[in-house]
Formats: C-alpha cells, sequence, structure tokens
C-alpha cells in the first residue's frame, strides 16, 4: 500500500508539472483565435478528440438535464432522476451548494438532503453520468451564489478573488468536499465524467490567476475527469480558465452563439452547458415566466444540427426551502429583485414532479432524431406524476407576537451602534446568515421623525409594540414623519429580513444584511440598541411551540409580526399539496418543523409547494412567522393545484427585453416611423427604437440643469459624407458645448462591430458582432448611471457647480470613450438588425430615472421643466413610465 500511494504521489506531481509547462506553452506561444490545446488528465474517461467527446475511446454526445439535489427532498431523488432517464437523456448536472455543506467555519454536513455522495449513487444506478460544478461559487439564483455568508464577516472580503482569506475558505471546504466525490469519478468505477471550474466567472471578473488556481484546487485534490468552464454571451469571450473546455450558456440563437464559440476555441466539440429552459420569477413580478415551446423546440434542432452536446438548464428546478432563494440586482435602475421560493422555472418537469407538455414535444425529438434504435427501446416507461390532493382549510389555534418570544433568543447582545447580521459577534464571531434580525431602542428624546438608512431588504416599524410602517430595500423614501410627536421613553423595534443574498453580478462583496447605516432620530443617529438575531433555530422554535401549545391562545396585538400554530389531520398515506395563504402578508412556513419556504402577497407565485415525504400520517404542525398581519380568518388552504402567478412570456434572447404579444411576418428591415419613435417589426417581436433626438435628451436635461450654454448644430443626412471621418456614426443632431462638439448617440445607435474579423454579411456573423458589443456597452452605460447626477443640491450656485463638474469630468468623457473605442471596433451605422443589444433598453431606463428625479427636483429650472413636458410626451416613453409597475424594471 506504501509502493502504491508513492506511485500515485509521484503520478500527480508529473501531471501537476505537466499541466504547468502546457499552461506556460499555451501562454507563450497560443494565439487567441488558433487551435486552443485542452489540458486533459490521461486517466481521464471523458476525451475531448477535435470535435467531438469521446468516451471510454468511443464517440459520445452528452445529452444532459439539470436537477440540484438541495433543491428536491431526498424521498424523490430516484423518481426525478427516472424521468429524466425516460426523457433519454444519458449524464445528469448538478451544483453543490458551498453555504449548506459548510454552514459554520469548518462545520461540514452531507447528510439527508444534502448527501450528494447517495445522490450520485442514484444516478449511476440508473445509468446516468454526472456534470458536477461544485462552485465554489455556482449562482444558481441560490443565496450569495451558494457561497456562505460568513465569508462577508470578514469586512475586507473580496469573494471570487485570489484574496487569501477567501483562498483559505476554498481550500478548506474542497479538503472536505473533494473526498466525498473522489471515488465517484468514472476513472474509478463512478458515473462523474466531468468538473466545471467555478461558474461564469467572465461575467464577473477577469483574473487569470484566480481561475488558474481555481482549476488547481481541483487537479490538486485527485480531480482527473475533464474539467469545463462555462460562461454566457457576457462573458464567453473573456471567460474561462487556462486549458480548460469552454462550454456556453444560452436561451436562444444557437447558430449565432456557437460561431462564436467555434472562433474563440477552435477543433473542439461544442456543448451548451445551460441551454436555458425557462426562466426564474422575482417577487413582485406580474407574471411568472415560460418560455415557449416553438421558441424552444426550434433552438433545440438548432443545437443538435450543430452536432453539439447539450444539458438542459433545468430539466427539474425543485425548490429554494428555508432562507435559501437568491436575488439579482439591477445595476441600472438600482433595484434588487428577491426570487421567489418556486424554482419551477417552467422547466420540463414541474416543481412537484410532473410531467409537461414540454417535456412530452422534446422527448419526441430526443426519440426521432437522436437515439438509436436500441436506445429508443431500452427506454424506461415515463413514471406517473405523484398524486396531488385537496386537503381544505384549517384554522390556526393559537398564536403568540413576537415580541413577546424575544426572551426565548440565547445570544441577544447591547451594542452602541447598528450593526448588520455578518457582524454580529456570535457563532465564534462569524456572524449571522439567515433570516431576520430586530433592532430596539429606547427614545430618550421626543421625536418627529425617523430615518433608518441601508435597509437590506425589508424592515418592519414597530413603535410601543404597534405597526407604523414597512420598508422596502427600492423604497427611495426612508423616513417616517409622524403627525404627533414620539414621547420620550417609547420603545423602537425595527424588524428587518434578509431576503436572499444577490447571486450574479458585482455587488456580492456587500450583500451584507440587516441595517448597513444608522437610524436617526430629528437629524440626530440613535445610539444605544438591542440586538436580536432570529435565525428560527431549532432550540428557538421548540420553546415557541411549547408556549403555543399551553392553550388555545391568540395574541392581542394586530397587525404586528406574530407565530402562529395549527394541525393538518391526514387520514391516509399523505400526498402532495400546496399551501395557499390567502388574506396574510408576508412570512415563512414550517411544516413539522421543517421550512418550505417564503410567501409574499404581492405574487407572483400563491402557493407553497409541500412534498408528501414532509407529511405524516395523523397529526401535522403548521408553524407560520407572519411579519405584517395574518388573515382575519386565520385560515390557510391546502390545495391540489400550484399557483406560481399568470404565465407570462420571457423574451426570445435575454430576459431584461419584453416581448411584445403583437407578433408579426414583417421583416427586420420594415420601418415605420411614428411620433419621434421607430417601430422595428421582427419575425418573433417587435422593439423600439428611439431616434437620435429622443436619445439626445438626457444630455439636453443635464445641460439645461447644470446652467451650461449649449447649441446644436444640425448636419443633414447629405452633409454627413463631410463630417463622417469626425462623427462616423451618423450622431445627429451634435451638441456645441464650449466649442467642442458632443455626438449625442454614443452607445445607443446600433453598429455592426467588425472585430475579430466578422464582417456581418449574413445573420449570424451580425448577431456574432453584436456579443462583441454587448459586453462594453452594458458596461459603460451602467458606469455612466453610476455617476450620481447632483440633482438634490438645493443651493443655486453649488448645485451648477456639481453639474458643470458631472458633465465635464464624467459624461463628456464618457461619450469621448464610447466614440474613441468605436473609431477602432466600429463601422458604420446599423439600425434594427436580426439581433439586438441591451443598449437601447438601458439608455432608456437612465432617460426615465433623470425624468423621475426632475420631477422631484422642487424648483426646476424652466428649460428643464419644458424639456422635460416634450420628453413625456414621446408615446413610447409615455408608455414605459404608465405601465412601469408591470416589471420591477
Amino acid at each position: 500500500p506504501q509502493n502504491d500511494m508513492r506511485v500515485k504521489r509521484a503520478a500527480m506531481r508529473y501531471f501537476c508539472t505537466w499541466l504547468a509547462v502546457a499552461v506556460l506553452l499555451l501562454y507563450l506561444f497560443g494565439e487567441r483565435n488558433s487551435t486552443v490545446t485542452i489540458l486533459q488528465h490521461p486517466q481521464g474517461v471523458l476525451k475531448v478528440v477535435g470535435n467531438e467527446f469521446t468516451l471510454f475511446d468511443k464517440p459520445f454526445r452528452i445529452r444532459s438535464g439539470t436537477i440540484h439535489y438541495f433543491r428536491v427532498v431526498p424521498q424523490y431523488w430516484r423518481d426525478r432522476l427516472l424521468k429524466m432517464k425516460a426523457f433519454g437523456l444519458n449524464t445528469i448536472e448538478t451544483y453543490v451548494p458551498w453555504n449548506l455543506h459548510e454552514p459554520l467555519p469548518g462545520q461540514f454536513n452531507y447528510t439527508g438532503i444534502l448527501d450528494v455522495r447517495k445522490f450520485i449513487s442514484i444516478a449511476q444506478e440508473l445509468d446516468l453520468y454526472v456534470i458536477l460544478r461544485p462552485g465554489p461559487y455556482i449562482c444558481a439564483e441560490w443565496e450569495f451564489g451558494g457561497m456562505p455568508s460568513w465569508l462577508l464577516s470578514d469586512k475586507n472580503m473580496k469573494v471570487r478573488s485570489t484574496y487569501k482569506p477567501f483562498m483559505d475558505a476554498i481550500d478548506r471546504f474542497l479538503d472536505s468536499f473533494i473526498p466525498e466525490v473522489k471515488s465517484l469519478q468514472a476513472s474509478k468505477g463512478g458515473p462523474i465524467i466531468a468538473v466545471q471550474v467555478e461558474n461564469e466567472y467572465g461575467s464577473y471578473g477577469s483574473d487569470e490567476e484566480y481561475m488558474r488556481l481555481s482549476r488547481d484546487a481541483l487537479v490538486n485534490r485527485g480531480i482527473v475527469e475533464l474539467l469545463v468552464t462555462s460562461d454566457n454571451s457576457e462573458g464567453i469571450v473573456h471567460g474561462g480558465a487556462p486549458g480548460v473546455l469552454k462550454t456556453y450558456n444560452f436561451q436562444g440563437q444557437a447558430t449565432a452563439h456557437f460561431p462564436l464559440l467555434k472562433r474563440i476555441q477552435k477543433n473542439a466539440p461544442l456543448m451548451v452547458m445551460e441551454f436555458w429552459s425557462g426562466w426564474f420569477d422575482h417577487w413582485g413580478e406580474k407574471y411568472h415566466h415560460f418560455h415557449t415551446i416553438p421558441n424552444l423546440l426550434a433552438t433545440f434542432k438548432d443545437i443538435l444540427d450543430s452536432d453539439a452536446s447539450f444539458n438542459f438548464y433545468v430539466f427539474h428546478g425543485g425548490t429554494n426551502f428555508g432562507f435559501m432563494n437568491g436575488a439579482n440586482y439591477d445595476p441600472i435602475l438600482s433595484l434588487y429583485l428577491p426570487t421567489v421560493t418556486s424554482y419551477d422555472y417552467d422547466a420540463l418537469v414541474s416543481e412537484s414532479g410532473d410531467i409537461t407538455d414540454k417535456y412530452t414535444q422534446l422527448r419526441k425529438i430526443m426519440v426521432d432524431r437522436v437515439l438509436n434504435e436500441k436506445e429508443v427501446k431500452m427506454l424506461p416507461k415515463v413514471p406517473q406524476s405523484s398524486k396531488k390532493v385537496h386537503y381544505g382549510n384549517i384554522k390556526m389555534k393559537s398564536s403568540i407576537s413576537l415580541l413577546d418570544t424575544l426572551k426565548y433568543i440565547d445570544n441577544s447582545l447591547s451594542h452602541s451602534n447598528i450593526i448588520p447580521m455578518e457582524f454580529l459577534p456570535i457563532h465564534n464571531g462569524t456572524g449571522q446568515s439567515y433570516g431576520y434580525i430586530l433592532y430596539r431602542h429606547k427614545l430618550a428624546k421626543p421625536m418627529t421623525n425617523l430615518r433608518i438608512n441601508g435597509i437590506r431588504d425589508f424592515a418592519v416599524v414597530l413603535i410601543d409594540g404597534k405597526f407604523i410602517k414597512s420598508f422596502r430595500r427600492n423604497d427611495r423614501d426612508n423616513v417616517i414623519r409622524f403627525p404627533k410627536r414620539i414621547v420620550s421613553g417609547a420603545t423602537i423595534d425595527i424588524l428587518v429580513e434578509n431576503c436572499g443574498r444577490v447571486n450574479f453580478g458585482s455587488n456580492l462583496n456587500s450583500e451584507r444584511k440587516g441595517i448597513l447605516g444608522g437610524v436617526y432620530a430629528n437629524l440626530k443617529e440613535l445610539k444605544e440598541w438591542t440586538i436580536y438575531p432570529l435565525e428560527f433555530d431549532t432550540a428557538y422554535i421548540n420553546r415557541i411551540r411549547n408556549k403555543l401549545n399551553e392553550g388555545n391562545s391568540q395574541s392581542t396585538k394586530t397587525n404586528t409580526p406574530s407565530i402562529h400554530i395549527g394541525e393538518l389531520e391526514i387520514n391516509d398515506e399523505p400526498s402532495d399539496s400546496f399551501l395557499t395563504l390567502e388574506g396574510w402578508g408576508k412570512g415563512i412556513c414550517f411544516i413539522n418543523g421543517f421550512n418550505i419556504g417564503r410567501y409574499w402577497k404581492i405574487g407572483p407565485q400563491r402557493s407553497l409547494y409541500v412534498p408528501a415525504p414532509l407529511l405524516r400520517k395523523g397529526k401535522n404542525e403548521v408553524l407560520i412567522f407572519e411579519q405584517l398581519h395574518a388573515a382575519p380568518s386565520s385560515e390557510i388552504v391546502f390545495g391540489d393545484k400550484a399557483q406560481l402567478g399568470t404565465m407570462g412570456d420571457i423574451p426570445a434572447l435575454y430576459p431584461y427585453h419584453k416581448r411584445w404579444e403583437e407578433n408579426n411576418k414583417k421583416t427586420s428591415r420594415d420601418w415605420m416611423e411614428n411620433n419621434n419613435h421607430f417601430t422595428c417589426n421582427m419575425p418573433s417581436y417587435t422593439l423600439y427604437y428611439f431616434d437620435i433626438d429622443a436619445r439626445a435628451e438626457l444630455i439636453r436635461l443635464l445641460l439645461a440643469y447644470a446652467g451650461i450654454e449649449y447649441k446644436e448644430v444640425n448636419y443633414s443626412f447629405e452633409d454627413w459624407p463631410n463630417v463622417k471621418e469626425k462623427f462616423p456614426f451618423q450622431t445627429l443632431p451634435v451638441l456645441e458645448v464650449d466649442g467642442k462638439q458632443i455626438a449625442q448617440s454614443g452607445a445607443i445607435t446600433r453598429y455592426l462591430a467588425r472585430v475579430s474579423g466578422i464582417e456581418g454579411k449574413t445573420t449570424a456573423e451580425k448577431a456574432q458582432a453584436d456579443m462583441y458589443t454587448d459586453t462594453f456597452i452594458q458596461d459603460v452605460v451602467e458606469k455612466a448611471y453610476s455617476f450620481r447626477v447632483p440633482f438634490f443640491e438645493t443651493d443655486e450656485e453649488k448645485r451648477k457647480e456639481k453639474a458643470q463638474t458631472f458633465l465635464k469630468e464624467k459624461l463628456i468623457p464618457f461619450f469621448d470613450q464610447l466614440e474613441e473605442t468605436y473609431k477602432k471596433n466600429g463601422g458604420g451605422p446599423w439600425f434594427c438588425g436580426e439581433t439586438f443589444t441591451y443598449a437601447d433598453l438601458a439608455y432608456f431606463r437612465m432617460i426615465n430615472n433623470v425624468m423621475n428625479l426632475i420631477k422631484e427636483i422642487p424648483t426646476p429650472h424652466p428649460e428643464i421643466r419644458a424639456n422635460y413636458e416634450r420628453v413625456a410626451k414621446i408615446p413610447r416613453i409615455a408608455e414605459y413610465q404608465k405601465n412601469k409597475k408591470d416589471r420591477p424594471f
């Protein structure tokens, strides 16, 4: 055995040395668009051989689907995997949630719903291979992208970087996790054929050293199967890790995406790691998203025609049980968007395990086009959907005010200042991860107003136990103005909910929860607070249960946070059900001690999935924490149908573009001019492109507000050939400020980028060119908005000074940067092509935001008001402002 160990260590040292040399040679002599060398361990079973995969030396197409073991109760793992096998898949893919496996530093959990080894073993029993994506960052619409929140107890934390404390934490986790799965690699007789390095890093950063270390962290711990990365169109060009196979994430336009991947990575197989089968929902959205079957079928056929491997993301979504939903952040509108409890995703198999029409129609394509005759004959019968039962109404029998349960919290503390969850000196200094936090202050002096800075994410304010107001993170007005003075001695309670940390984007390092700023009474910061971390841990719940079970008492405090208990009696073997809380406000629900997730009256989700394994024959305990107000009847309903919201189609390409219902067959070059905006009709959707004059309003508004003199230089289309060297993108009219001419259209006019040899002669090439420009456009527009124009300076001279500084130091250089970039990479004007970018909508949001800010100026300059009225009459802007509540953005 000792000799065997020495041989293995020598082999590993040999491989690591070879890996380092190969990467160095690739870095020194490789070209970006040349054939890419994929680093492969000799023992690996899945190989890259030219443009195809081989498995055990035979050609192999990966036919995969995503299922997350941590979103499905273990009793249903086999059922869901069997449905994937019956579809015709040969592989399944899963993420690994670091934050659940290591809830506290050095404490690991691989039991129950986290028994990843058992899950993978069941897949192998069904002859399914496995693609493992262990992170450490996974996105997945999961809390903090799967990273543990205790990382943020370090005030200097820089996640997804080479910051040593972060890398040390990764090492500790992988030292524990990799031994759980290492023996399940295909080379050792298991089903794991590929392992992903990080996740969509190209959308976050460009630190090649970090990605190299992330790759080596797997290799050095014994991962020998094929390594891959995955990125969307925003990060596919500059994402990836040295020597690791790149795969793509997208929903449509496969014929545009794959040629781009081929340009970046020649002589390698094509794979879409995330073929998005639907989309997720945020609280407050009007619709439950879905992706139409015809669009999905069409893209799937394009993938097959491209001889590509595929992974349906997701095949079965499951549920964000507990506090584990993630969130998104819109940097342009500064909007926080928490994800709902259901992760149904409009996937092929529903949240509750039902076979959908999408499954049936796609399976027909699998049988007709993908599987050979032998494979078709060996397909197992598609399992039936599980039984759903309507158990009816139950009345909650007892309740208690949250404030009356604070005595049951063991780790309350006193502090002079407000501090966020992550900085609480609990859990060995790693802070609080999930749930709620309550801040209490005894008022020393009377107050007439109260301001709370930095609410993360939902706050309820109580004074002497009475509800005063609730706030959301997105609320602009964070002040309470009292009609009557609040006397000294009053108790202020502020209950704050962590609604889920952001899981995608550049804001990860700032996702601390609670109150991040201060609390001010009459403009003076309040000091001396008692802080109660409400984690709803087992000990706390047991104490509340014991209290509530003493008798059928009801809390006398109405419309305040309260905890309710009731019983569901089941006479037969339990079946799946769906809990609806009509008339209730916002909160969480426990079934027999298991947190099934959040509910919120704003929707779109109206019911919570209750899997049968959580229920039992006889009495079942239902415990609800309600943050706002219980239903007057104190009743809840267990029904037999999911209520996820009114269905609303997601866009054909990107989630932030709204698809219009008036589909038509007109070509993309069919123009209609209508009241200062162009309507561009395309085969499957209609988009609006503002003319240059409308886009210019943002700059005009800023100039007018700053009191800066400007004039317009109107070049006609006939004049344009004479000035195209100076304004090569037909930016008409031009503004002249201090003798300097500014091209107004900037990033908004649509251009065909001629980079990397893409001439745009075909529809596919135009789409590829779009992708090159998308990242840059989105980046600079977001930066422009982040300048934060000083609209609220009341002193006129200071206002003009600040605005002029903003224009000269920020805005004008910003547009200069755009022009210079496109002089290097751009071509002539290209309006309304077959694909589209974020640019129009992003700029449109900026205009709308500036207009909203102008409405709040106490005494706006007359010219500002005139410009505002002019912009407000543009039909598309008027329509947007009228309907902007339809969606958070």
